[in-house]
């Protein structure tokens, strides 16, 4: 099991990192990354929220027990 959840994360990566290709090339049909994020970023809300999903992926990744 843990093989093919790897494969579908790396399937996942590689159509984000077309997508972002994409966007780049064709602006005006899929909105950039950073258009999207900019736009996230105007309200407080998201801001805390964005704070909160980067603590818990730190904690989670970084300071795990079976990573210690």
């Amino acid at each position: 099991m843990h093989i093919s959840t790897t494969w579908i994360y790396i399937v996942l990566l590689f159509k984000a990192i077309g997508l972002a290709i994409y966007s780049h090339l064709r602006p005006m049909q899929v909105a950039p990354f950073k258009a999207i994020f900019n736009l996230a970023r105007a309200h407080p809300i998201t801001r805390v929220a964005f704070v909160v999903i980067w603590l818990w992926l730190g904690w989670h990744f970084l300071l795990s027990p079976h990573m210690l």
